[in-house]
């Protein structure tokens, strides 16, 4: 069945269950807003985990209170990392979207219509209120939304290069290196310092 946005197909229940499995097998998803369990899944090797809150002062509180704000601008990072995506495959392929716990879909990037509003999208790649995944077809690049967190994990060393690319501070926190916290968080200028983010995150 194809969703009425251009670009996007559900997948079928085996391709479903095929892919999730395939997913959780390799990344060892685990659901939680217990902070004691993140992040959600093994960050692999490369990978850049943005940091998508609006301050990490008093975040538990803030979470538990329900002010749950962000720093990212939703549609911005939508369209930086869709465009990222356009730039790694080709104009006939497509990427697995999953939302957890709800339809999946392939989607063929090159296909979505920029003048679409990314928040009608049916799965976006802002984590606003669930676990969003964008992945190649062999999970050798894709994103991680984690809602709780408020992060998003980039892996696979094409998708990195090309989010680097366009990036024009949307995405300026630099959260984990290769699964490993940065301390501090790491403040990544625009043009071109952006690009030197990977070798700047200690991991001390």
């Amino acid at each position: 069945m194809t969703t009425p946005v251009t670009g996007w197909q559900h997948l079928n229940r085996a391709e479903y269950d095929q892919v999730w499995n395939g997913f959780d097998e390799r990344f060892q998803f685990r659901a939680s807003m217990d902070a004691s369990q993140w992040p959600a899944i093994i960050e692999p090797v490369p990978s850049l985990t943005w940091d998508l809150a609006i301050s990490r002062h008093d975040f538990d509180e803030r979470w538990r209170s329900g002010l749950r704000r962000f720093a990212v601008d939703e549609d911005g990072l939508n369209r930086l990392v869709m465009g990222a995506l356009q730039d790694c495959v080709a104009d006939d392929d497509w990427v697995y979207v999953l939302d957890w716990q709800h339809p999946a879909y392939r989607c063929w990037p090159h296909r979505v219509d920029p003048d679409s509003r990314t928040d009608m999208w049916p799965v976006e790649v802002f984590p606003n209120g669930d676990y969003y995944i964008f992945a190649s077809r062999d999970l050798r690049f894709g994103t991680f939304g984690h809602p709780w967190e408020a992060t998003l994990c980039i892996w696979g060393a094409d998708l990195i290069n090309a989010v680097a690319a366009r990036n024009a501070g949307v995405l300026t926190r630099l959260y984990r290196r290769d699964g490993k916290p940065c301390r501090p968080v790491v403040e990544v200028p625009t043009e071109p310092a952006r690009r030197q983010a990977a070798s700047v995150c200690s991991t001390s």
